[in-house]
């Protein structure tokens, strides 16, 4: 059960992060040198690099791998170790595999860190990720999605040392207009 708990925290993480950041395969093949990228999309690499510092590298292990490194030098070291993978497997092949398929051997294979590995097609996830976290009723992130924002949103209040505040409403004797009116109707009132 914690396990199954883990997985789907890691959904609403992802969720939150594509959401948020905009950081995704298409700016790590870039980041990669892997395709080439407009100018706006380097610009915006650059600075997702200077917001995250090096934890930057801890998002790019993320994203292509689903695994959490969450110590910086390590994440990097990680990295530096896939690029170096990924010229090895050109060199061989005698073609690009493309960091993402780096990063996948050399994660299950090289370092033995991923067990069982899925591939998924990027939408998929994305869809996948996103029912996981939105109530597909009202719309609105669900309970754990909430709680998972507010334990970053303080860590950032207080990293960045600004105010935050939370407003919880309540609608008093709610069940009354679900029993009277129907499910449908509460789930409007709630958006």
């Amino acid at each position: 059960m914690i396990k199954k708990i883990r997985k789907i925290n890691d959904l609403y993480q992802e969720a939150q992060f594509l959401q948020d950041k905009k950081l995704g395969h298409n700016l790590i093949q870039i980041f990669a040198g892997d395709k080439k990228g407009t100018p706006k999309e380097k610009n915006h690499l650059n600075l997702l690099k200077k917001y995250f510092g090096r934890e930057f590298y801890c998002e790019v292990i993320y994203i292509l791998t689903h695994k959490l490194i969450p110590d910086k030098e390590q994440a990097e070291k990680m990295y530096a170790s896939i690029c170096e993978h990924k010229k090895a497997l050109n060199k061989r092949l005698k073609r690009n595999v493309g960091i993402e398929v780096a990063a996948l051997d050399y994660m299950k294979n090289v370092e033995s860190v991923l067990d069982t590995p899925e591939i998924i097609e990027r939408e998929k996830l994305i869809d996948l990720a996103t029912k996981a976290i939105i109530d597909e009723n009202t719309g609105v992130y669900d309970r754990a999605a909430l709680f998972t924002n507010l334990k970053n949103d303080i860590q950032r209040s207080k990293r960045y040392k600004r105010p935050l505040s939370l407003l919880f409403c309540d609608i008093d004797d709610f069940k009354k207009i679900n029993d009277s009116l129907g499910h449908k109707t509460g789930d409007k009132v709630l958006k």
